[in-house]
């Protein structure tokens, strides 16, 4: 690990029930596969949402082009998804 990292693990924090939450988490994952659930969650088509949106989100979906998760292969996961030191959860379960 590089030096410059080991200052920023001190705000992090896992103890025994914070680790087996989130291996029970990981066993809802299957790599490399886009759940139903998270599909319609981020093609969501709401009343502002134009026409021309909703075409393009469809298409996307239907060929299975999913924008974000090309970035987040590139990048890893969001900051979000580590909980800081006195966090109960990550701040995406918020």
């Amino acid at each position: 690990m590089p030096e410059y990292a080991l200052p920023f693990l001190q705000n992090y924090t896992y103890d025994a029930e914070e680790r087996e939450r989130r291996l029970d988490l990981l066993k809802s994952f299957r790599p490399g596969y886009v759940s139903e659930e998270l599909l319609h969650a981020v093609f969501y088509v709401d009343e502002e949402t134009t026409r021309e949106e909703e075409e393009q989100t469809e298409g996307w979906r239907r060929r299975g082009y999913y924008p974000w998760y090309q970035w987040m292969m590139k990048w890893g996961y969001p900051p979000g998804w580590i909980a800081g030191r006195g966090l109960a959860y990550p701040s995406w379960v918020a």
